[in-house]
């Protein structure tokens, strides 16, 4: 398994939280129009990592029609921060697994299917 240092992961983290707050232009929400030109200007590792974390804002408030804001990103920023990467606050490194889990299990824990509608 792959160790990565702490600094490297927040660095990450806040990379990717600025460039969706760029995104969103001024007037402060960020729209998946908006997200979609972003991750076609990026490649590889930084684009796995917009969308995750785009993903992850998006899945946070699960009411229809709901939007991302700059104060959303900076809320979540703050989650991973405190609650996601908390479980190795005595090591320096951090070991390369998905902190939350997987869309399947978030789907089966409460949100439904586009079928099952």
């Amino acid at each position: 398994m792959t160790r990565v240092a702490r600094l490297d992961v927040h660095a990450a983290l806040e990379r990717a939280a600025e460039q969706l707050r760029s995104a969103g232009g001024p007037d402060g929400i960020v729209s998946r129009r908006e997200v979609r030109a972003k991750l076609r200007e990026l490649k590889g590792a930084e684009q796995a990592l917009l969308d995750v974390l785009y993903r992850f804002i998006d899945d946070r408030d699960a009411a229809p029609r709901a939007r991302v804001t700059k104060s959303n990103i900076d809320a979540t920023v703050a989650l991973v921060r405190t609650e996601l990467m908390s479980a190795a606050a005595g090591s320096r490194t951090l070991t390369a697994r998905p902190a939350w889990p997987p869309r399947r299990a978030r789907r089966r824990a409460g949100r439904r299917r586009r079928d099952d509608r």
